[in-house]
């Protein structure tokens, strides 16, 4: 059983938002990508199969929803700001039917785990953007993976 992260940044960072959502902006997409700089520009691979179902990919998920804002100011510590576009899945359903329907009924909960506390920290304080890390890499997959949880409690890790 992986140990608990202890690290949590500043309510300064977080800007009144929950460290559960904001903790999903910028993470890596899913089969999913934006096709330019509108939060509303975006595709996915109508090929890819959902990662939590195993059935054809239908649409694009942003995660957290576009009702919880547009991006996330990430500020690093030298003053530059990184500004964060939620992660995209692509996953099978709507809005309101499938996997997609599951997330936004809240019947599936999606969290970003990182492999270490120090991987935690490291973006938190802008360290991996300011070194080069694109926001929404799949190369953050080498830091860390998501989890899906149900409402049974049963969990789905998601690394590609």
């Amino acid at each position: 059983m992986e140990a608990e992260m202890s690290y949590t940044p500043p309510a300064s960072i977080l800007k009144g938002m929950s460290f559960e959502k904001a903790s999903l902006y910028g993470m890596p997409h899913i089969h999913a990508w934006y096709k330019g700089k509108s939060i509303n520009s975006h595709t996915f691979d109508h090929e890819a199969r959902c990662p939590l179902c195993g059935r054809r990919a239908t649409n694009a998920h942003h995660c957290p929803p576009k009702s919880a804002g547009k991006e996330f100011l990430l500020e690093h510590e030298r003053g530059l700001v990184f500004p964060l576009r939620p992660a995209l899945f692509a996953l099978d359903g709507s809005g309101t039917t499938g996997c997609h329907g599951d997330i936004h009924k809240g019947k599936l909960k999606v969290a970003w785990e990182w492999d270490s506390e120090e991987d935690c920290e490291w973006w938190w304080k802008g360290g991996l953007l300011w070194y080069g890390m694109p926001s929404n890499s799949p190369d953050l997959f080498k830091f860390g993976k998501y989890v899906f949880t149900d409402s049974t409690g049963r969990k789905t890790e998601v690394r590609l």
